[in-house]
């Protein structure tokens, strides 16, 4: 269908000042020419066959072509058939002319390909049985379809085939291609060469004596030519060859299990290979003593045998015991000072003539005491005077004389003594003795304890009397050893057992009888009472509660202080408020945003105590954030940036990765525009949708198109938690507005 279009010509002056003109219908618009054609083949399988061309073009007027096949010859037919005659890739191309004037020309984007097709095979070289191998496809161009088959079983392939052998001889490989529908394959035959097989090489080791020392290798693999070894070779690394001949020698530096790799290869060029392992190692000694060794009576000399454990026999063996003592006897028996720690060393030649030496230490031998003390009674304990203990010894050995010492300044000669202690104290009993060879030693017995009863016992408080809560220090005099167990009763049903000065707080006000039991190292018992007078008051802040009106400031405290005649609250932001100890509740507005803690101080009387609320109270404002974006009219598909700033952090937000209060961020709920359809387009940002703190960076875009007048605008609204009214680009705590224009 012809179109007719009006123009329109606006022209502006220096000044400003314009005019316009228009003509209508002055131009004519017809329908536009196309060129287009398919063929029914593209690929010939015989220069003999024809392509059958179909024209699709279409244009206004009377349209006449020019076909040029690209082999020299040339078609007027609408829809044309053509024989090429001739093997190649030809480019066809079609002009088609329109009697209204207009020309245009249609060219295949592949070239016909008339049987200009081949299939080969890239054959590698060796093919060597039970080893993978790599067939190419050396085809041209790239067939549609490509099939391989190895002794008439098809195999998976695409491009080249990997192919592995297991049977020696003559092996048959086929590609079959198919260009369009053109099929043309390549078979080869291929000859499969066998492996050598290694038998195990020899490795003789010139030395007894460990590294250094050269091994000679020697290898038999029937029908090998050509040799690689590496002989310290790791699994999982590649071979480092370090020779190439049949029967190499290699020289080890340091003793050690190695392991040998050899890969031999036949005159077919097929390799096989095979590992063994050489031990390196010279003959080994080591030291046995006899035992830890054996003391003189008195334990000041000590005596050890020595042999030798080796994998040969030592034809010469020099022992040195440490002390400047030596001794050149297979099985040697030393004697050392009992005063110190010895390195017994013996250098050493074997029967191949190997030497090494070998080192152990001789460690001096702590005597056990050959003296114990026991009493009668058994356990020497008494609160009560005066207390009479027999003493006596067990001994290993006779004791020629006992000297004992009591510990309360009295001694004693005789072997089993008994005394009576009359003060009281901690007594420790010493015996100093000889034995009848002349060694000699002491022993200790066990503490006599004689303790009175704790008739002096007293203790204190302070302060007294205490203000509410405040912490008393108890003390108890005397406070030591004699006394090892203390049981305080507070009155109040607090208890204590673990010190002579305790600390404790009273919850409640009031008079109470403390009462303190003791009891000393010798089972007896004490006990006594006094009064503490606790007076209040006992401030304490109960609850408080985050409200929603007005700025979001208003918290509601509530306290239950007992017997307070006043009161002072500290809200933590600089501001106190004092009132009467009944009133139960008291209202604070914060005017910032923050974490506030809060102290809560009352008095009765001359007593004044201070109370730390626990919870930190979190403020968090009612906000006025700043929504701007980068434009305020714009296209449907025009994106345009915003930004939302202006905001308080939340004080509950933590900066932690596994925080619980990680998120507790701003996020939206929901955008809309201003007649409240839901905003279907994308809102990109940052991927912090579900944590923001203090600014917000987006791109919005995809806005659905307002009317043309710009009185007539689309708003866009976004909603977020926790406030009360939309924000829209342009305003702080209201709204403005995108405008979309329609294209």
């Amino acid at each position: 269908m012809e179109l007719v279009a009006t123009v329109s010509l606006t022209v502006t002056n220096s000044f400003g000042c314009h005019s316009t003109v228009s003509r209508p219908d002055i131009v004519k618009i017809i329908p536009a020419l196309t060129a287009s054609f398919t063929s029914d083949k593209r690929v010939l399988c015989l220069v003999t066959d024809a392509v059958q061309f179909s024209n699709a073009s279409t244009g206004p007027g009377t349209l006449d072509y020019l076909w040029d096949f690209g082999d020299g010859n040339t078609s007027t037919q609408q829809s044309p058939s053509h024989v090429f005659n001739k093997k190649g890739n030809y480019s066809v191309s079609m002009k088609v002319h329109s009697s209204e004037g207009c020309t245009l020309v249609a060219q295949q984007s592949n070239a016909l390909n008339v049987a200009n097709y081949s299939t080969d095979i890239g054959v590698p070289s060796p093919i060597c049985k039970d080893n993978y191998v790599n067939f190419s496809d050396n085809s041209s161009p790239r067939p549609d379809i490509s099939v391989w088959e190895v002794d008439g079983v098809p195999q998976y392939g695409y491009g080249s085939m990997s192919y592995n052998f297991s049977v020696v001889g003559n092996h048959t490989v086929v590609l079959k291609n198919t260009y369009g529908t053109c099929p043309l394959a390549k078979t080869v035959t291929v000859s499969v060469k066998d492996l050598p097989y290694p038998t195990g090489f020899t490795s003789t080791i010139t030395g007894k004596c460990g590294a250094p020392v050269a091994v000679n290798f020697s290898d038999a693999t029937p029908g090998a030519v050509k040799w690689a070894w590496d002989f310290n070779y790791y699994y999982y690394n590649n071979p480092n060859i370090t020779a190439a001949s049949q029967a190499p020698s290699y020289t080890y530096q340091a003793d050690g299990n190695y392991q040998v790799y050899l890969r031999v290869t036949n005159a077919d060029g097929c390799s096989n290979s095979i590992t063994q392992n050489v031990q390196i190692s010279r003959p080994t000694a080591s030291i046995s003593a006899a035992g830890p060794g054996t003391l003189s009576s008195c334990a000041s000399l000590l005596t050890n045998t020595f042999s030798t454990i080796s994998s040969e026999p030592l034809t010469v063996t020099k022992w040195n015991f440490g002390d400047g003592g030596t001794s050149t006897d297979p099985n040697p028996t030393h004697t050392f000072k009992n005063n110190g720690t010895y390195t017994v060393t013996l250098n050493y030649t074997t029967q191949n003539g190997c030497t090494g030496s070998t080192s152990i230490y001789q460690f001096p031998i702590s005597q056990p005491s050959p003296v114990t003390i026991y009493t009668t009674p058994g356990n020497p304990v008494s609160c009560k005077l005066p207390l009479t203990v027999t003493f006596g010894t067990n001994s290993s050995v006779t004791l020629a004389t006992t000297n004992w010492v009591f510990g309360d300044g009295a001694l004693s000669t005789d072997p089993a003594p008994t005394h009576t202690y009359a003060p009281y104290g901690h007594y420790v009993v010493v015996l100093n003795y000889v034995t009848q060879s002349g060694c000699k030693g002491s022993a200790s017995g066990p503490v006599v304890v004689v303790d009175p009863k704790i008739t002096a016992l007293d203790f204190s408080m302070s302060p007294n009397p205490v203000c509410g809560s405040n912490s008393v220090t108890f003390s108890t005099t005397p406070n030591n050893y004699y006394i090892n167990s203390w049981n305080w009763d507070f009155g109040d049903g607090g208890i204590n057992f673990s010190t002579g000065s305790p600390s404790y707080s009273y919850s409640s006000p009031g008079t109470y009888t403390v009462k303190l039991y003791a009891r000393n190292v010798g089972g007896c018992d004490t006990s006594m009472s006094k009064t503490i007078v606790v007076k209040p008051p006992f401030p304490r802040i109960t609850s408080h509660i985050n409200t929603c009106d007005g700025t979001r400031g208003l918290i509601h405290f509530t306290q239950a202080s007992i017997q307070a005649t006043t009161v002072t609250w500290n809200f933590g932001d600089g501001t106190t408020a004092t009132v009467p100890g009944t009133q139960l509740t008291m209202d604070h507005t914060y005017t910032r945003t923050g974490v506030y803690s809060v102290y809560l101080t009352a008095t009765n009387g001359s007593c004044t105590l201070t109370y730390n609320y626990p919870y930190p109270v979190n403020v968090l404002l009612k906000q006025a954030p700043l929504l701007t974006g980068s434009r305020t009219a714009v296209c449907s598909n025009t994106p345009v940036d915003i930004q939302i700033s202006k905001l308080d952090k939340n004080p509950l937000q933590g900066d932690q990765n596994y925080n619980s209060y990680y998120y507790a961020g701003y996020y939206f709920t929901g955008t809309e525009y201003g007649d409240g359809s839901a905003f279907q387009g994308d809102r990109t940002d940052a991927g912090y949708y579900y944590r923001w703190t203090t600014t917000y960076n987006a791109t919005m875009n995809n806005f659905r198109t307002g009317k043309k007048h710009p009185a007539d605008h689309d708003q866009l609204w976004l909603w977020m938690p926790g406030h009360d009214q939309f924000y829209a680009p342009g305003r702080q705590g209201g709204h403005g507005w995108v405008q979309g224009h329609r294209r």
